[in-house]
């Protein structure tokens, strides 16, 4: 929440199924910041069903594919402030059409057994990066697999060793 700058009764929209870990984060973070959760069916395609303005969402790289291959998908989009895409990876393609967007876009880092996202990856103008940043209190290293290794105390007493091979930059950024 303090990352994204959330804040009570910010309108979030819910667009991910709760049977996943997406989806049960979006309830949780509703909860705790106290934002105004707005759940609609999930769907490949949100905002055939939601209209409104919205301060936060997380969606899947396919779901804004599907949104920008409308005529006025860039529109659609930009009607939420703060979005995130997790679940998949990000084509280049698609990354070429977030760019056009006006609002915050990150690519989220995470995995179940963190719970929660661990870094983040700003997509869009100002701020895009390359790069994937920790979030607030998580540290990287690598192994000698040259995976990355996740230290994230207040998410878990024991470091979470991945199988992603990445170039770490420094104990913040890969």
């Amino acid at each position: 929440g303090q990352y994204f700058r959330l804040k009570k009764n910010d309108r979030a929209l819910l667009c991910l199924p709760v049977d996943y870990i997406a989806g049960k984060m979006m309830v949780v973070r509703s909860f705790i910041l106290g934002l105004n959760l707005v759940p609609i069916e999930p769907s490949g395609n949100p905002f055939e069903k939601a209209t409104e303005r919205f301060d936060f969402a997380a969606m899947t790289p396919m779901q804004v594919s599907n949104i920008l291959t409308e005529k006025a998908g860039i529109k659609k989009l930009n009607r939420i402030t703060k979005l995130i895409i997790g679940g998949a990876d990000i084509s280049s393609e698609l990354l070429t059409k977030i760019r056009l967007l006006k609002n915050e876009v990150w690519q989220t880092y995470g995995m179940t057994e963190t719970i929660t996202h661990v870094a983040v990856r700003k997509l869009n103008a100002p701020g895009e990066s390359e790069n994937y940043r920790a979030l607030p209190e998580v540290l990287f290293q690598q192994d000698d697999r040259a995976c990355l290794v996740i230290h994230a105390p207040h998410l878990s007493e024991m470091k979470v060793v991945t199988n992603d091979i990445v170039e770490l930059l420094n104990n913040q950024e890969f």
